[in-house]
């Protein structure tokens, strides 16, 4: 898997132009995004709230040979635009060139599991999401991006705990993110 995309461009594009990517599939994404988000209505946010929101952490997009999008990365945002915009409405995307489809899957766990190491607030239900996430990625993927935390004992450490602390039985997803996407999957 390539880690870094050759070339990237960030466009703005009709929201009805943006599909999930048939290899990121409302399973992948419900093992990748088992973690507690504080935002689980997005209702609560404001039109001016949305806009920056999305300009500052675009949907990560491939170019499809029709001339519309397939999401591979950036999917709360992906799922933001779906569920608050109509499909005319225009969305900032950053669209990447050279990611082999068969490399799609890793490239959304990838992004998924760093966002949420580099964002994520912490706390005990976080701790737990993010055990899941983690657990979910690949070892080689881990060793790649991250390989101060590529065992049990070192992410524990980590996130100031021990093995023990962590468990095996994440709290139930109080996202929408599943629905959403599998919505937005058989509308293609």
């Amino acid at each position: 898997m390539q880690f870094v995309p050759g070339k990237t461009n960030l466009k703005w594009v009709p929201n009805k132009q943006v599909s999930l990517h048939e290899r990121v599939t409302p399973n992948t994404v419900a093992r990748l995004a088992g973690t507690i988000y504080q935002l689980t209505q997005g209702t609560l946010l404001t039109a001016d709230a949305l806009h920056l929101l999305l300009l500052s952490h675009p949907a990560i997009v491939i170019k499809k040979r029709t001339g519309e999008y397939a999401c591979i990365a950036g999917l709360r945002s992906f799922q933001l635009a779906k569920s608050r915009l109509p499909p005319d409405q225009k969305i900032p995307v950053t669209i990447v060139e050279d990611v082999l489809s068969k490399d799609v899957r890793d490239f959304a766990a990838s992004e998924t599991y760093l966002t949420h190491l580099m964002y994520g607030l912490g706390g005990k239900a976080w701790d737990i999401g993010f055990e899941r996430l983690w657990e979910g990625i690949d070892s080689y993927i881990l060793s790649k991006l991250t390989p101060d935390l590529k065992d049990k004992s070192k992410l524990a450490n980590h996130l100031g705990s021990n093995r023990r602390r962590l468990s095996s039985s994440p709290p139930p997803l109080k996202s929408q993110l599943k629905q959403t996407l599998c919505a937005s999957d058989s509308d293609e």
